[in-house]
Parts: C-alpha cells; sequence; structure tokens
C-alpha cells in the first residue's frame, strides 16, 4: 500500500473517531459533545489545556486532577479536536471563555511562530 493512501485511510480514520468521540466524565458516564452544554464543553477543553500545557499558559484558576488509565495520551488528542470542533459550533459562550479560548488559540500561534525558522 503507498503511503498516500496509507495518509487518506488514517486520516478517514482519525475524522470517523472524532465524530463518534463521548467525553468521559469523573463518573465514568459518557457524553457525546453535541449533547453537552456550552459551558460544560468549554471548562472540559480548558481543563485538558491546563493538564498539558507549560506553567505560563495555564488559565487560572485551575483545579489539578490526577487523570485515571482511561485518559490516554490519544484520547485527549481525539477530545480536543472533538470538543473544540462542538465548540466551534457554539454561539453561547460567554465573553469570559470567548477571552479564555483566544488566549489558547493566540499561545498556540505564538508558539508555532517560533517553531519557523526564516
Amino acid at each position: 500500500m503507498n503511503t498516500q493512501v496509507q495518509v487518506l485511510l488514517q486520516a478517514q480514520k482519525d475524522i470517523q473517531q472524532i465524530t463518534n468521540f463521548k467525553w468521559r466524565d469523573k463518573r465514568g458516564q459518557f457524553h457525546k459533545p453535541e449533547n453537552m452544554e456550552t459551558r460544560h464543553i468549554f471548562y472540559t477543553l480548558r481543563m485538558i489545556w491546563n493538564h498539558s500545557m507549560p506553567e505560563e499558559a495555564k488559565i487560572r484558576p485551575y483545579r489539578e486532577y490526577d487523570f485515571n488509565p482511561f485518559y490516554t495520551k490519544e484520547y485527549m488528542q481525539f477530545a480536543v479536536l472533538a470538543l473544540a470542533m462542538e465548540l466551534s459550533d457554539r454561539y453561547d459562550l460567554s465573553f469570559k471563555s470567548q477571552n479564555q479560548l483566544q488566549f489558547m488559540l493566540d499561545y498556540l500561534s505564538a508558539q508555532h511562530v517560533k517553531r519557523i525558522k526564516l
């Protein structure tokens, strides 16, 4: 199988995983992002952000959680994609949450720019 076909098949698999993604809450219950409240989606995304980013990027206040082995790196990556996609379709995000989301985007953009060598 050539590399392009492998890449396309992986992309299709990833899209399917994002589409079928369910967030597992602390009680072990699963939720499709489209059925979650906007506030819940945002704070879940922010929680993942705060547990994944360096100290200067963390959004305060934040509570540290111990994630059990269910929350693998791959699961969290799909969580970020699925939650961010759903959040992008919502229009009821509070002004404060919009500002925090913009901070995340700006931080990621700045980090990407730092890696570009001209």
